[in-house]
């Protein structure tokens, strides 16, 4: 990335970090029923607990409660703190989908693409800073994946390491899917690329992806296994 469009794109995520916290500060501040649930469940993480979904579900992974524990650790607990996590996963997504755009296509496409999303709509703002359990991480996780996938298909065929990058992307999509069903729109996606370049990926990148995928939700495939 050249000096201009360092500054370029420190300036966008400025921009959106102060939207985002001119709304933490506003309306977002107040916590509502199933924020509330995530700090409840972040409390008991610190009583010894270890939940692997969100509270009263079968599904949703409950990585952000961890996470938020580990912010009530450091920080204490208050709504502000109950939101950080979300707060810093929409200010990551602005830089996640700038490095996708400019993966994909080009700088100024990349810069574009954060800008859109750094001013985005108001109430996806506002969405994006909600401690609802997982769906701040989801788009970030879902932009690392598709980042991941273009840098697999782009490498050389004979690239001996390629089978490492697919194991990682398997992991990081069992890991989305556990953390949120909705992980699927961008699952859909990498499985059919992976199979329409399947002979760029050969048999070692498409088994690896497929045993990455269980290890990387092994706490969603252990709690079903357990229930059955």
């Amino acid at each position: 990335m050249k000096m201009p469009s360092r500054w370029v794109l420190a300036s966008i995520i400025l921009l959106g970090v102060a939207l985002r916290l001119y709304l933490l500060f506003g309306s977002q501040v107040i916590i509502e029923a199933d924020e509330a649930l995530v700090g409840l469940q972040a409390f008991n993480i610190l009583r010894g607990e270890r939940p692997i979904f969100y509270p009263g579900q079968a599904y949703g992974g409950s990585l952000e409660s961890y996470l938020v524990a580990v912010v009530f650790r450091l920080l204490g607990a208050s709504p502000l703190t109950l939101k950080l996590i979300p707060f810093l996963f929409s200010t990551l997504f602005i830089f996640m989908t700038y490095q996708l755009a400019r993966a994909i296509y080009n700088p100024p496409i990349g810069l574009l693409s954060a800008l859109f999303v750094a001013l985005c709509p108001l109430l996806l703002t506002a969405f994006s800073l909600k401690t609802w359990g997982g769906y701040s991480q989801t788009p970030v996780l879902g932009n690392l994946a598709l980042i991941l996938l273009q840098r697999i298909l782009s490498r050389p065929a004979q690239d001996k390491g390629l089978w490492k990058a697919t194991l990682g992307l398997g992991l990081l999509s069992g890991l989305g899917l556990w953390i949120n069903p909705q992980y699927a729109y961008y699952l859909g996606p990498v499985i059919l690329l992976l199979l329409a370049r399947a002979r760029k990926v050969g048999p070692a990148g498409l088994v690896t992806f497929a045993l990455g995928c269980p290890l990387g939700g092994l706490p969603l495939l252990w709690a079903n296994l357990n229930r059955s």
